[in-house]
């Protein structure tokens, strides 16, 4: 008899979902918008940037629900293509790439043609850009002995801070050229910091197109690379993005 009963209540035990959106009406479609969110967040993308609408790209609404099996109202397409357009701006990684290429349609793709090759114009110049935060700096480098100029006045006057000036002369000091150069930074938008970081890529990627052989130590050093992480916004009834107000209980 006991045996029957154990039985019977077995019968009745299952394991716990591991996706979360098991519990939801729409499961697919809130298991991938999941997977899109945790990208966008460890990428460190902000949810509502501008940006470029690619809706000839990715699949349109009715592709989506025939091939992707998805109940999607007109909502929750605009929603995921936003979501989409936004993950998109990350292409060096395969795992992202493998995952976007299940929402582009047939007749498209997310590879795109090598970009040119930056060369020295006519006067031994290299123009190369970069950007932090909401700062943007287009950065001409030539042969010379030292001087920076950032929007046509000295770094020194420019910058306050020893800490952003710092920051701008590391490329040199990391491949040694530190009086080997001049620079003349055009930069707008966002503060000193935002700005001075961006100066500094747009440096570093200046001199791999003098000397490529600076690359390596330039890459070692993360250099090269945009840092893409923005400031979290504040939140209503916050008094900072995460900071909360102190409960009293009395």
């Amino acid at each position: 008899m006991n045996r029957i009963k154990l039985f019977s209540r077995l019968r009745f035990i299952h394991e716990k979902p591991i996706d979360p959106a098991y519990f939801t009406g729409n499961s697919k479609y809130y298991s991938l918008v999941f997977q899109l969110n945790q990208h966008i967040r460890n990428n460190y993308l902000d949810f509502n940037q501008k940006v470029e609408s690619k809706h000839n790209l990715w699949m349109s609404q009715h592709q989506m629900v025939q091939d992707l099996e998805l109940r999607l109202t007109n909502d929750d397409y605009e929603s995921l293509v936003h979501k989409l357009n936004v993950l998109s701006g990350v292409k060096d990684d395969p795992k992202i790439l493998s995952f976007l290429n299940t929402f582009v349609s047939s007749n498209n793709s997310l590879v795109k043609p090598p970009r040119p090759e930056i060369k020295l114009d006519e006067f031994g110049r290299s123009l190369t850009v970069a950007s932090r935060k909401t700062s943007r700096a287009q950065v001409y480098l030539v042969k010379g002995t030292g001087q920076v100029y950032v929007n046509g006045v000295n770094m020194a006057e420019y910058f306050n801070e020893i800490y952003d000036r710092e920051k701008i002369v590391k490329p040199f000091e990391l491949t040694k050229t530190l009086a080997d150069y001049n620079v003349w930074a055009l930069v707008k938008g966002g503060g000193s910091t935002g700005q001075a970081d961006s100066i500094a890529v747009a440096i570093a990627r200046g001199l791999t197109v003098h000397e490529p052989a600076h690359h390596p130590v330039l890459y070692e050093n993360g250099m090269l690379k945009i840092d893409r992480r923005q400031v979290e916004k504040k939140k209503t009834g916050q008094p900072k993005a995460r900071k909360k107000n102190t409960w009293v209980k009395r």
